[in-house]
Order: structure tokens, then sequence, then C-alpha cells
């Protein structure tokens, strides 16, 4: 009996080897650059502190991170990325079934970007404007921001511990074919923010996601 005991453990482990494997590039610290934005507000679950960055194709293959609408009626307006590589990406926007699964299909994309830095840390946001995809959200409405990465690009994404905004979001990232859960399996929230204008509004001002939760509750 406990020989087989052990041979089924054994087997377990194997299988489980790749995802064991999975590991990011740890870091000092690093703050941003503050966000050159024209939204109203601005949405995100990083805290602004990134600790490590994912390089492909050992932490992440495609990343995606779920965003919640707060209370009103919003343009998406942009798409914000803390991402070094050398090569053009795709903003692209998501449908997503709640906050804390991952992501379903594509829902626009073709606006291309390159990042404000071919190696980490960029020390900035690069902003990409989304508004030609005319995506509207309402209170409650969910949405995912994501990003494709290439193995030989040799870029990467920042990584920021979960919950240091007590706001934990969810990023998800595609890795050997699976979608893994970042937040909760590793504690890493993705440098990726979300960008939105009061729907015929006039921009205004800068916030994070966590003064937005304090100003709706």
């Amino acid at each position: 009996m406990m020989k087989s005991v052990l041979a089924t453990l054994g087997i377990l482990l194997i299988l489980a080897a790749p995802a064991m494997a999975r590991e990011f590039v740890p870091w000092t610290p690093t703050s941003p650059d503050q966000v050159d934005t024209r939204s109203d507000i601005v949405l995100e679950y990083d805290g602004g502190v990134f600790v490590a960055y994912g390089a492909s194709p050992n932490w992440t293959d495609y990343t995606v991170v779920n965003f919640e609408a707060p209370d009103g009626m919003w343009l998406v307006s942009e798409a914000q990325y803390y991402v070094h590589g050398p090569v053009n990406k795709m903003a692209e926007l998501w449908e997503v079934s709640d906050l804390f699964s991952p992501p379903v299909s594509v829902v626009a994309t073709g606006v291309a970007w390159l990042p404000v830095s071919a190696a980490w840390p960029p020390g900035a946001f690069t902003v990409v404007d989304v508004t030609s995809y005319g995506v509207n959200l309402a209170g409650g409405d969910l949405l995912g921001v994501g990003c494709e990465f290439i193995p030989y690009e040799i870029s990467g994404i920042g990584l920021a511990y979960a919950y240091d905004d007590g706001n934990p979001g969810h990023s998800w990232a595609l890795w050997s074919g699976s979608w893994t859960d970042d937040t909760y399996g590793y504690g890493y929230d993705d440098g990726i923010r979300m960008g939105l204008d009061d729907a015929g509004g006039t921009p205004t001002h800068t916030t994070t996601w966590g003064a937005v939760k304090d100003l709706y509750r």
C-alpha cells in the first residue's frame, strides 16, 4: 500500500513539474513615473510598486487583467502597460465572465503600441489610446485588458505584490497553454491598467481603483 501511495505521489510531482518550474525575475522594487493620461479615471490593481517582472516564455505568453467599472457610464479610453520589450504589441480588450475567472475571448484589437523601453525597468507605463474601439461600460460591467508576448522578444511585464493597495483585482496569464491565476496562485498583480472617460464628459483627473471604490461605497 505504501509503495502504491509513494508511486502515485511521484507521478503527481512529475506531472506538476512544468507548473512548478514557472518563475519570474526578481528586482529592486520600482515605482514608475506618474502615468501621463487623458482619462477621467484610471483603474489599477498593482499598487504602483513593481518588485519583479514576468518574462516570456517562462512566465507568460499572454497577460490579461480583469476590471470592473464603477457606477456611471464610461467609454474605455486607454490601455496602460508596465511592460518592456523591443517589438510592437497589440492593445486587446477581452470579454470577462466574472472578476475571478480567466478571460473568454477578444472583443477588440488592432491598435499597435511599442513599449517605452526595450529593457527592464521601463520607468513609466506605455499609455495607449483605445477610444477607436468604441467600447462602452456601465457600472458593474467587466472587461479584460491584455497583451501578447512572443517568446523570442525577450520582453516581460511588471509584477507587483497583490493586495498592497487593498484591491487585489485579478490578473491572468496564458502560460504553457493554460490560464494561470497570477493574483491568487502567485500573489502578484500584473502591470496593466484601464483608463475610462465619463461618457460624453471631459477628462479631468487621474485616480486609482482603490480611490474610485471609496467614492462609491
